[in-house]
């Protein structure tokens, strides 16, 4: 599969569905997802620990500064928190296609969910990269061509995955379920932080 990433990589963009029949007839073990995945965790440690080394850290009880994550620590922090994420997703993938007649494996769909966090999380990091030095409005158009890319490519994955014949459905399905999520989210986000400022 290494020897074959670059022209993989290309694929999953260009013609998403036929990417992810090629990862699917790779058999991919635990290992190898849980590798994909923890190589997209590290990758995003790095602007997170950057970010962590330039913005000022809040106070501590004892009005000392609260001291910055060490670079391990917050690899750890990030890494551990796409894992979760990987089985989390590959299990949204399963249940809510499995509720409208898809045929995925679980094995399937955390593949599906490993590929699509390479995929999509990888170029994620460029565009943030891409951020830091983009005008404002040249950034807004950046990150909203991203946005719809990934939620077609991340569509298409999944209707192949479960064997759907419209990626469209999908879409719609994905967006009902993240609107659903924020919902429930809602009540625990604490009032001050949803209050517009003054």
């Amino acid at each position: 599969m290494a020897a074959n990433l670059p022209a993989l990589y290309a694929e999953a963009w260009t013609a998403p569905r036929q990417s992810m029949r090629r990862i699917l007839s790779l058999g991919l073990a635990e290992r190898d997802r849980i590798i994909m995945v923890a190589i997209t965790g590290i990758l995003f440690a790095i602007p997170v620990g950057l970010v962590f080394q330039t913005v000022d850290m809040p106070t501590g009880p004892d009005g000392a500064p609260i001291p910055a994550p060490s670079a391990l620590s917050t690899a750890i922090m990030v890494v551990g928190i796409v894992i979760l994420s990987y089985y989390f997703t590959a299990a949204l993938i399963k249940g809510i296609g499995s509720l409208f007649g898809g045929a995925g494996s679980y094995v399937e769909c955390k593949t599906t969910s490993a590929w699509t966090q390479f995929v999509v999380g990888t170029a994620n990091l460029v565009v943030m990269l891409l951020s830091f030095v983009l005008p404002g409005a040249l950034e807004s158009v950046l990150r909203l061509i991203f946005t719809v890319a990934a939620l077609y490519v991340s569509s298409a994955y999944v209707a192949e995955v479960h064997g759907f014949g419209s990626v469209g459905k999908v879409i719609g399905i994905s967006v009902a379920v993240t609107i659903l999520i924020l919902l429930l989210l809602l009540p625990m986000i604490p009032a001050e932080v949803l209050q517009a400022p003054q």
